[in-house]
């Protein structure tokens, strides 16, 4: 004979509250690891996006300051002297 036929309904009970207490300390574990989880993500997120905010900032700042780069400033000298046909225009093209 098995032990669990000299088992009388109430032990029966209550291993059967033992397991529902475990199971839901389990899920309230749960639960609360997803939550944190989600609230470290928030976070993270928002910290991203202010770091790329001020990395924007910066690099606006940054070419505010500095001249345009140097093709632009012969691209622009060589449409102007083409414009007023300082040089010969086969020569301006190349």
């Amino acid at each position: 004979m098995t032990t669990e036929s000299f088992q009388t309904p109430a032990t029966r009970a209550r291993r059967g509250m033992e397991l529902r207490a475990v199971l839901t300390a389990f899920t309230v574990t749960a639960l609360a690891a997803i939550a944190v989880v989600g609230a470290v993500s928030l976070w993270s997120a928002h910290k991203a996006d202010l770091a790329a905010t001020q990395t924007f900032v910066a690099m606006d700042v940054t070419a505010d300051i500095l001249p345009p780069p140097m093709y632009l400033i012969e691209m622009r000298l060589v449409l102007s002297q083409g414009l007023e046909e300082t040089p010969p225009l086969n020569q301006v093209g190349s």
